[in-house]
């Protein structure tokens, strides 16, 4: 597991909640693409999520730099983020999963970043999530023991 990539991801959570939406790989336009009202979007108009993130914290010298990814998204145009993010956090298919999809984090996440009332609260959950992510190296073991006591 790439734990200092995951933690470059968190750090770029907290800088900049508004760029986290795990509705979309990547998108460049979001107010547009996704249907987040402008006042919801960062003010360089680019949004990500977490597989996203590791691509473009990856591929961009500057990642708050909207320009960087644009140029970046334009050379990924024959690559699965999903897959490409995978790689880059050394995941196995379960990890990627339980990290990329909403629907698989453990209910205590996937509840409070549903009913997050906005970005700022839903980057929180999400860095929390990775966060358990890393200290359970990829499982939920901890979490389920933690709730038990």
């Amino acid at each position: 597991m790439n734990i200092d990539l995951l933690n470059k991801i968190c750090s770029s959570l907290e800088q900049e909640p508004k760029r986290f939406h795990m509705g979309e790989w990547v998108s460049i336009n979001p107010e547009s693409d996704l249907n987040i009202p402008f006042e919801r979007l960062a003010p360089c108009g680019t949004t990500a999520c977490i597989a996203g993130f590791a691509v473009m914290l990856d591929q961009c010298d500057v990642p708050a730099d909207p320009d960087n990814w644009r140029k970046t998204m334009t050379g990924l145009n024959n690559f699965s983020i999903q897959d490409w993010a995978k790689e880059l956090l050394q995941l196995s298919e379960n990890q990627a999963a339980q990290l990329f999809r909403v629907t698989c984090w453990p209910s205590q996440f996937m509840h409070k970043y549903t009913s997050a009332p906005n970005a700022t609260v839903s980057a929180q959950v999400a860095v929390e999530r990775i966060k358990h992510f890393i200290k359970t190296d990829g499982t939920d073991e901890i979490l389920v023991n933690n709730l038990a006591k």
